[in-house]
């Protein structure tokens, strides 16, 4: 919350400043050097106003007229020439002066009376008395009484030197009527329309040099080379285009004739192409835009990714002017753009100055926490740091320190690695997201080589477990996986301890934590190979069967497996026809070389997955997973023909003669693990009521009891015969 406020106040305050750095002009050079001249090297150009026609003095007429200046004669004769034809005649030479040719003189003056359509320029000098000071320079009183109107060729550059903007319809009011700028002059004398909502100034919109208007040579139309009728309805501008004149204006896209600046002006006016600024107001809330949006950009991107926003920012905002600059439009873009680049900078020493001193506070706590060997180290304000020592130290000190600290850590780390290496049971360390982060030789033993073929050159190859994810490589203990999964995920407290099995061996694993926070969660898994006590705790002396307690709690996973997964599970219970009476008659020695032998069988027959068991005594008992009744049923029956036929020697070397068992099946559908056994118990059962050495699936329980019963009335029917027979 307070790096959001603060980061807010810190864009707030940077708009303001670029604002009023912007309003007070400040900025406004560099608006002109690289948002308005640099704008005219890839703005689309316009054809000017094609009724727009120049009459140069150029080199070729000098050449062939003679020297510059010229008879005013001349000017009558050209007048004369084009008649009626141009709508307006406009002069940019100025005549303030009377000619050593006072006939002359008159002869234009007559010639500029009669045609009604000459524009005289007036021009600003400075004043002989005061140089600071200007005045209005008018063309002769008989020459100015013929014209149709007076303008104002002044042209005003910024104070780089570059003429951009020109005052047009306000008027000077220093002059004679009031009088106003010549290209304005000639726009209203035109005929122009939609002229009277002009702004103050324009900002011109250089289309190029003379070559874009139709420029005649002086000399070619005095001659009468060029036909009068060319210059039909059309605005005539006569002014300098010799280079030796120097009548020249520095401009945006380079030196320009006078006379061609006014006629790119007076074609802005006319065909409304002229630049138009932004609203100083529109700008502001552009620079406060600009502002607001680097401060999302520092508040919400990734860190790799501001620098890359911000120049992808500063690029559309340029593209952006581009686009609006090549239809007439002229934002503050520089200002925008500091405001942008300013706030994110301000934002970004800021955040290292924030950075900085928290990373002092943490080294000096760090320093304190390792003098103490204090091993609950948190990057937190709570605990209490001593700064009457730290505080005076230089940072240049501190990162000493830190770097002794750095290899005492590395030497405690080496010792600790040495000591874990030689560890011969598995130990994995893990961050919060399952990867491994530390761990031992026995890890990879354990992990890889055990689960791989035993081809040498697979088991030579070095596997290093470190940046992998634990729960990725336990695809050989399911279980594991699975319970793994659900610890990282749900963040479980620590420490759990889980046995699992794995082909033929037990592990029993201790889940630990370190630090036993959401924030600092980690996990340390330790493996250790109680095959040997699982065995001697589980597995029945004689047989070497699993005994029942262990029966017990496998058929409960594999019915909570068969719950979750829907997968058949079959229970076999298995007895020795007449147990009993067979110890009797052989012995108990005899007894336990049966018991052995059936065993075996079992084991044989069965697969991997499945479990035998010494129920009790003479009761042997069988899982079968992934089995219905039909599949248990074609196993039972194996296994009985087996032990039928059975050649088992008593302990004398004599043939023991025989030896049958009894099979109950039972599938898993619903309920509990007692029902189940319950279910093949009973199904055992009718199997000694149908006189033993056979094989009973419960689902045929009712039919095998009518059987039973049917039965035991022929044999009672077949008992009263015989005794009737004897009477």
């Amino acid at each position: 919350m307070l790096k959001k406020n603060i980061g807010l106040i810190i864009s707030l305050t940077v708009g303001l400043v670029i604002s009023f750095f912007y309003l007070i002009g400040i900025t406004s050079q560099l608006e002109l050097n690289l948002g308005y001249d640099s704008s005219f090297l890839l703005k689309n150009k316009t054809k000017p106003f094609s009724k727009i026609k120049i009459i140069g003095i150029d080199q070729r007429s000098l050449d062939l007229i003679g020297e510059y200046p010229w008879r005013r004669s001349l000017y009558g004769q050209l007048i004369d020439y084009l008649g009626d034809n141009p709508r307006i005649i406009g002069f940019d030479i100025i005549m303030s002066e009377k000619s050593a040719y006072p006939k002359d003189d008159s002869f234009l003056a007559q010639v500029i009376k009669k045609r009604k359509n000459v524009i005289l320029p007036v021009s600003l000098e400075p004043d002989a008395t005061n140089a600071q000071k200007m005045e209005f320079v008018y063309p002769l009183e008989e020459l100015a009484n013929g014209a149709k109107n007076l303008g104002l060729t002044h042209y005003f550059p910024d104070n780089d030197g570059i003429t951009r903007k020109t005052p047009l319809n306000e008027g000077f009011a220093e002059s004679k009527d009031n009088i106003n700028i010549f290209s304005y002059q000639i726009v209203k004398s035109y005929g122009a329309k939609n002229i009277d909502n002009l702004p103050s100034e324009i900002y011109c919109n250089f289309q190029g040099r003379e070559n874009i208007f139709q420029v005649y040579s002086f000399y070619d139309v005095i001659s009468k080379k060029i036909p009068a009728s060319d210059f039909k309805d059309s605005i005539v501008l006569i002014g300098a285009t010799a280079e030796g004149l120097q009548d020249r204006i520095s401009s945006p896209i380079g030196p320009l004739y006078g006379v061609i600046y006014h006629a790119q002006l007076i074609s802005n006016i006319i065909d409304n192409n002229y630049i138009k600024p932004v609203s100083k107001t529109l700008n502001v809330l552009f620079i406060f835009i600009v502002a607001f949006c680097a401060y999302f950009i520092w508040r919400y991107a990734q860190t790799a990714n501001q620098v890359l926003l911000i120049v992808s920012s500063i690029l559309i905002l340029y593209i952006l002017h581009f686009i609006a600059f090549s239809n007439n439009i002229w934002l503050g873009i520089i200002s925008i753009i500091i405001s942008n680049f300013i706030t994110f900078i301000s934002l970004i020493l800021y955040e290292q100055l924030q950075i900085s001193q928290s990373l002092r506070y943490e080294l000096d706590k760090l320093i304190n926490n390792f003098k103490n060997r204090n091993l609950h180290y948190e990057i937190t304000n709570k605990i209490e740091i001593s700064h009457d020592e730290n505080k005076k130290l230089s940072n240049s000190v501190r990162v000493g320190k830190i770097s002794d600290i750095g290899n005492i850590l590395t030497m405690e780390r080496t010792f600790l690695e040495t000591l874990l290496n030689n560890i011969k049971i598995p130990i994995v360390v893990t961050d919060k997201n399952s990867f491994i982060v530390l761990t031992n030789p026995a890890s990879e033993e354990f992990f890889y080589v055990k689960n791989e073929s035993k081809d040498s050159n697979i088991r030579q190859e070095k596997k290093d477990l470190i940046g992998k994810r634990l729960v990725d490589i336990t695809n050989s203990i399911p279980d594991l996986k699975a319970d793994l999964i659900q610890v990282y995920d749900n963040k479980k407290d620590l420490p759990i301890s889980l046995d699992y099995e794995r082909a033929d061996s037990v592990y029993h694993v201790r889940l630990l934590s370190l630090l036993n926070k959401a924030e600092d969660w980690n996990m340390i898994c330790i493996i250790e190979d109680v095959t040997t006590w699982h065995k001697m705790a589980n597995k029945d002396g004689l047989t070497s069967l699993w005994n029942q307690r262990y029966f017990k709690e496998y058929l409960q996973k594999e019915v909570s497996k068969s719950q979750r997964y829907k997968n058949d599970l079959s229970l076999i219970m298995m007895d020795v026809d007449h147990f009993k009476n067979f110890n009797d008659t052989y012995g108990h020695q005899t007894g336990d070389i049966v018991l052995k032998s059936i065993a075996k069988v079992l084991e044989e027959n069965q697969r991997n997955t499945d479990i035998s068991a010494r129920y009790g005594g003479e009761e042997f008992s069988i899982i079968l997973t992934m089995t219905d009744e039909i599949g248990a049923f074609i196993f039972a029956d194996r296994v009985r023909k087996q032990i039928e036929s059975l050649k088992i020697l008593d302990i004398n070397g004599n043939l023991v003669k025989g030896v049958t068992a009894s099979f109950g099946i039972s599938l898993y559908t619903t309920g509990s693990v007692s029902d189940l056994i319950e279910s093949a118990d009973e199904a055992l059962y009718l199997c000694k009521d149908m006189g033993r050495n056979c094989v009973i699936k419960y689902s045929e329980k009712d039919i095998i009891k009518l059987q039973i019963e049917k039965n035991n009335i022929e044999k009672d029917n077949n008992d009263i015969l015989s005794l009737k027979e004897k009477i």
